[in-house]
């Protein structure tokens, strides 16, 4: 569904002026597919809030909308709910028992 709402990930018009944008396309796509993931499992690397599924859930959406103010917006969103679980297991993992 992606091709349709962001052809040029089908890297048919490939060139050096293009290829950032479709790098940071490709890499916005991953973090919505990781981010719809984790809401639909509640968990990243850590337990996910319901909140926190939430924001997962719409910044994943986000990225498909062909805006890239709010593909951004929702990329972003989503980043950092899941960093957010990634330091939280961190600091988990490294507290003494």
């Amino acid at each position: 569904m992606a091709w349709v709402y962001h052809p040029e990930i089908n890297l048919e018009n490939l060139s050096l002026e293009t290829a950032p944008f479709i790098l940071a396309q490709v890499i916005a796509l991953i973090i919505a597919v990781v981010a719809v993931t984790a809401s639909h499992i509640g968990y990243f690397v850590s337990k996910v809030s319901l909140i926190e599924r939430l924001i997962l859930l719409v910044g994943g959406a986000l990225v498909l909308y062909p805006d890239p103010i709010i593909e951004a917006g929702g990329a972003i969103a989503a980043a950092a709910v899941l960093s957010l679980s990634y330091f939280r297991a961190s600091r988990l993992k490294h507290q003494p028992n």
